[in-house]
């Protein structure tokens, strides 16, 4: 298993697999040319025309901590084209879980209740009224 980086300049993407890399690279070039895919990484890609990259090995790991690694990477090297977290801790999501926010309803609710809200009476009223 291997954590990987893809560099473009200071626009960096980390990622993993568990496959070998050539695997891995042929993935992301297919992703790349189907214009479904629209995460950063292959947005970054199509914006500035580029049809082939390389990946480098930064660490070959256990399966157990494939995404924890990734993670320590993704924040070392400030990878600005991954689109979401590879890994967060209990701290982390029990942090994200109780924060509360505002919703365009004026709703004050806990983050981890925002799709239950969205179905409620009151955030449809406001979407009907819109």
């Amino acid at each position: 298993m291997s954590v990987y980086k893809i560099a473009f300049g200071d626009n960096i993407y980390v990622g993993s697999t568990r496959n070998p890399l050539e695997v891995r690279k042929r993935g992301h070039k297919s992703c790349l040319v189907n214009e479904k895919y629209k995460n950063k990484l292959y947005s970054f890609m199509r914006n500035s025309e580029i049809k082939d990259f390389k990946l480098e090995l930064l660490e070959t790991v256990s399966d157990g901590c494939l995404a924890v690694r990734e993670e320590f990477y993704r924040k070392k090297l400030n990878a600005n084209l991954n689109t979401f977290r590879c890994f967060i801790t209990e701290e982390e999501r029990l942090h994200s879980k109780n924060r509360k926010i505002k919703c365009c309803c004026g709703s004050i609710i806990r983050n981890d209740n925002i799709n239950r809200h969205k179905k409620s009476s009151k955030h449809k009223t406001y979407e009907n009224n819109c």
